[in-house]
């Protein structure tokens, strides 16, 4: 019986951030293609389609987390608000409060 590696992004504001910190924890500063491979079956929902979008076109773990962690990338990809969830994400990124102005 072959066993299969499945790797679920389930995604959504901070989501995403903790899962790429988690995956540099675990792997370093590999870049995307290299972590994929790991996997049989790899899944995403809602904001962690980016996170798997970064891998797939072969970011490594810091470039994928600078989608996060700057300020155009964040207007591009997201809508503006001040929510408890931005301010825990600019918090676990080291951004300034100014980040949100």
């Amino acid at each position: 019986m072959k066993i299969y590696t499945i790797f679920s992004l389930e995604g959504g504001g901070s989501w995403d951030i903790i899962q790429l910190l988690t995956l540099k924890d675990r792997y370093g500063n590999l870049n995307g293609q290299e972590i994929l491979k790991k996997f049989d079956l790899v899944i995403a929902n809602s904001g962690s389609n980016i996170v798997l979008a970064a891998l797939a076109e072969d970011y490594s773990i810091d470039k994928a987390i600078t989608l996060f962690q700057e300020k155009k990338n964040r207007e591009q990809i997201f809508l503006k608000s001040h929510s408890k969830t931005d301010i825990f994400v600019l918090i676990i990124l080291g951004c300034s409060m100014q980040a949100l102005v």
